[in-house]
Formats: structure tokens, C-alpha cells, sequence
């Protein structure tokens, strides 16, 4: 696993991706991964939201894994849980190639996807097909169709969370990607309202925010939440790469992730902690045990990693639970 990944990572970076997901759907390698980390002795601490208990504050990122292809490989590394998609009610093929760049001098990633995926039917016949470990939980991140006009969003949401709601542990609620065109305007009071009254007080549904809203928004938003249904914050999602002029000369529109995101989600996190009384999932420039404690010291309940993962690899989960 080693060799492929470090193969893997002199590819180009979607093809890589490509390749290390159909590995991981392999019997072959699904078994090397399960054996390989069936009896480490790894850091448990139990984490509870919303009633749902997680074995450890670490878990998977939205985005890795799109369609719920690798559950059952991606169970066996550490993860307490897999938050997988981000899945739309129809198949996308997502923006134009390229679209996801390497920046590995710095740790990071660049990426304009555009929710490309195989829509919700074939998402659920993978999740329900899936032989993940027992104790790992399995979330669903959810968002629009790019073509669905924003004024007709709730329906895409409603209609994934009415689809999803028996299918997981809980739902995710994305509208803060920076790569579907107008997304982002759905942060605000009134869409968001909507959307906690229709999953309403009994569900275990999340919200992702964006690490870059003006500062005035992100702290109203951040008032309202402890009202609203939601059981967890999610923070963040990519950083826009305007906030990196030279990256974005270089190539262009996207969402940067991996360290380059790390200071924006660490105080997306102590504002969040101010103004909010949720749990709050941090999510950013995640790559060390050291950096865990800092969100855990700092207010997070629990830790999301990808970019680090993609970059440190199928043994990085383990090592840093070890560290802990």
C-alpha cells in the first residue's frame, strides 16, 4: 500500500484519485487494509452528537469519497466516521478538466470539482451494499443540482434528505462549496430556516459553512443556528481561492484546502465558539495530532481531515490516534 501510494502520488491528481478509489473497492485490497489495521492498539475517546456516539474525533471529509464507493476499505483505517458525497438528486459530471491541481509545496489542495457525481440512486446502492466496521459511522453530505435555480434549491435538499434520512447517521447540509455557481448565497437566515424546518427537531442534520462570509453574516448565521434544528456545525468548507491572487493567476477559479485553509477554519472555529453553543465539527489544514488538540482545546468536538490524508496516506489515520 505504500508503494501505490507514493505511485499515486506521481500521477496527475485526478487520475490518482480515480485509481486509489477503484483500489479500494478491490476485494484484494480491501482485505490487505482490514488486516493491516485489524489489532493496532489506537486512542479511543467517545464523542456523543445528537445521540450518536463516535469512537474517536476523527473522521473523513466530505469529498473524497463521492459516489460511496470505498466505504468498506475506507472503514478499516481509523476514521470514527466517513462523511461521504457530496451527492446531488441527479448525476453532474461537474466543472471541465482540469479541476483539481497538487500544491504540494504548501501542503495543499486546489479544487474546482463542481459536485461531479452519479446522483442520489447509485449513491444509495453503494451505502446499502457496503460492509463498513461496525462502529464507524457513515454521513451523507448533500447538495443542490448546479442547474437548479436557487429559488428552487429546497426542493433538491428536501428531496435528498427525504431520501438519505433512513440510509445514515446523519446528513450534512453543503451550501457553502465555492464551486457551484451561486451556492453560497443560500447562506443566509431565511433559506437556512427553511431548511431546519423542514428536517425539523427529531433529525441529525448538520450545516457546513463557508470559512471566508463576511464576518457580520457568518456571526448572525452563527446566533440563529442554536435555534434552528441543526445538531452540529461543520467548519469549514474550502477557502476561495481569491484569498490567494497568485494561486489563482496560476490556475484559476476553486476552493483551497489542506494548510493553506488552516488559519481561516482555525478561526472560523473560535468564532464560531463566541457566538454558538453547537457542537462544532472543525475542518482544515488538519494534519497532526498536534492539530487535533489545538481544535479540541479550542472548542471542537470532534476533527474532519482529506487533504492530509491524500497527501500522508492509508497509514496516517492510525498514526496520528496513536500520537493522541
Amino acid at each position: 500500500m505504500d508503494l501505490m501510494h507514493s505511485l499515486l502520488l506521481k500521477l496527475p491528481p485526478e487520475l490518482a484519485h480515480y485509481l486509489s478509489m477503484q483500489a479500494m473497492r478491490s476485494s484484494l485490497v480491501r482485505q490487505q487494509i482490514q488486516s493491516r489495521f485489524a489489532n493496532l492498539d489506537i486512542y479511543k475517546r467517545e464523542v456523543n452528537i445528537a445521540g450518536l456516539i463516535f469512537a474517536n474525533p476523527i473522521g473523513l471529509a466530505a469529498g473524497l469519497d463521492k459516489n460511496a464507493e470505498a466505504i468498506d476499505s475506507l472503514s478499516h483505517m481509523g476514521f470514527s466516521h466517513l462523511e461521504l458525497g457530496t451527492v446531488t438528486p441527479r448525476p453532474q459530471l461537474g466543472s471541465a478538466k482540469p479541476r483539481l491541481f497538487r500544491l504540494t509545496e504548501r501542503a495543499s489542495l486546489l479544487n474546482r470539482m463542481g459536485f461531479n457525481n452519479s446522483g442520489k440512486d447509485i449513491f444509495l446502492q453503494n451505502i446499502r451494499s457496503a460492509k463498513a466496521r461496525q462502529d464507524v459511522k457513515i454521513g451523507v453530505n448533500i447538495g443542490k443540482n448546479k442547474d437548479t435555480p436557487n429559488e428552487q434549491a429546497i426542493e433538491d435538499y428536501k428531496e435528498l434528505y427525504d431520501f438519505f434520512r433512513h440510509e445514515c447517521d446523519y446528513i450534512c447540509v453543503n451550501v457553502s462549496s465555492p464551486n457551484t455557481q451561486g451556492l453560497r448565497a443560500l447562506q443566509n437566515l431565511d433559506f437556512l430556516q427553511t431548511i431546519s424546518d423542514l428536517v425539523g427537531p427529531d433529525s441529525r442534520v448538520f450545516l457546513k459553512l463557508a470559512p471566508d462570509m463576511p464576518t457580520e453574516i457568518f456571526i448572525d448565521l452563527l446566533k440563529a443556528c442554536d435555534s434552528w434544528n441543526f445538531k452540529a456545525l461543520t467548519l469549514t468548507n474550502t477557502l476561495n481561492v481569491e484569498a490567494q491572487p497568485d494561486i489563482e493567476k496560476k490556475y484559476g477559479s476553486g476552493g483551497l484546502s489542506g494548510s493553506l485553509l488552516r488559519m481561516a477554519s482555525r478561526e472560523a472555529l473560535v468564532r464560531a465558539r463566541q457566538y454558538s453553543k453547537l457542537p462544532i465539527i472543525s475542518v482544515g489544514g488538519i494534519d497532526s495530532s498536534e492539530e487535533v488538540l489545538w481544535r479540541l482545546e479550542h472548542g471542537a468536538s470532534m476533527a474532519q481531515l482529506y487533504t492530509a490524508f491524500v497527501y500522508g496516506g492509508p497509514n496516517l489515520i492510525n498514526n496520528i490516534l496513536q500520537e493522541l
